[in-house]
């Protein structure tokens, strides 16, 4: 159980974290420059290659070759949630992704035998797939992952090698106990 509290109580922690990052270049007036990605031009036989770049402005787009001097590079990054509405679906399932072990653990303690039981043991995997999924998509919304992303796939990782083998040992105490409640004597 120890193995599993520490995997949901790391995921838990990990959403405080930054999900994904993108960097974006902006000059020191405050401009931000884009790319448009890699150019092929062919000029007198030479061919050449180079990023594109554009700035978007109120009323239209100025494309350049090249950066001016006083560009620097500069990162955002992404979190789970900037800010937490109620009446918004997607954040409810958003928390629920990092949440969901620590209400499992309290489920499994508060009904370690039973229906209620065998449920949480049967749901863990898809839960553990879909926690896994929201987190990739999270980090995906950006271009790279962050520090977050990848605790969370650790703890999420954490959790499962923890109920696994809480599953086994759980599976093994009910085989024996099967076994030992049949008389095999032939008399």
């Amino acid at each position: 159980k120890l193995i599993k509290l520490s995997g949901a109580l790391l995921l838990l922690f990990s959403i405080t974290l930054p999900m994904g990052k993108c960097s974006y270049y902006v000059d020191s007036d405050g401009n931000r420059y884009h790319s448009a990605g890699k150019v092929t031009q062919k000029k007198d036989g030479i061919e050449r290659e180079y990023e594109l770049w554009y700035q978007k402005g109120d009323t239209k787009t100025t494309f350049l070759e090249t950066l001016p001097d006083d560009v620097v590079k500069k990162w955002s990054k992404l979190y789970a949630y900037k800010s937490f509405e109620l009446q918004d679906f997607r954040y409810w399932v958003i928390i629920f992704a990092f949440t969901w072990p620590v209400l499992a653990l309290g489920c499994l303690q508060w009904k370690q035998h039973g229906w209620t039981s065998l449920i949480t043991r049967v749901l863990e995997p898809l839960l553990i797939f879909g926690s896994g999924l929201s987190v990739q998509l999270l980090a995906a919304f950006f271009r790279e992952p962050d520090i977050g992303a990848y605790v969370a796939f650790m703890s999420l990782g954490i959790y499962g090698v923890g109920a696994l083998s809480n599953d086994l040992l759980t599976f093994r105490v009910w085989n024996k106990a099967r076994n030992t409640n049949h008389d095999f004597s032939t008399g």
